[in-house]
């Protein structure tokens, strides 16, 4: 299973239109939306060339998410823990 992080400019109307283009492709398993961020987490058996072109083809502007370095995260693994009232986070990201 592949993660896929892009970075889609959108409005709070285009969420509606992002998860159509993504619920025609095969193998999606999870779509998560940062509106505030405009981050968009895909999870599933799925090229993301494809999924990026899905939401392209829908009308909106969108690219991989980059990271500090500039390199797209092609995959990450994200763990939170909970110890009382902090929540702590922690991401490895494979390149």
């Amino acid at each position: 299973m592949e993660t896929v992080e892009l970075k889609v400019d959108m409005v709070a109307i285009h969420e509606k239109r992002l998860r159509r283009c993504l619920s025609r492709l095969k193998g999606i398993e999870k779509v998560e939306v940062e509106g505030r961020t405009e981050k968009v987490v895909v999870s599933g058996y799925v090229n993301k060339n494809r999924i990026l072109r899905a939401i392209r083809r829908g009308g909106m502007k969108a690219d991989f998410w980059l990271t500090p370095l500039g390199n797209p995260v092609t995959r990450a693994t994200h763990v939170a823990i909970v110890v009382g009232t902090t929540v702590v986070i922690q991401t490895r990201q494979y390149f």
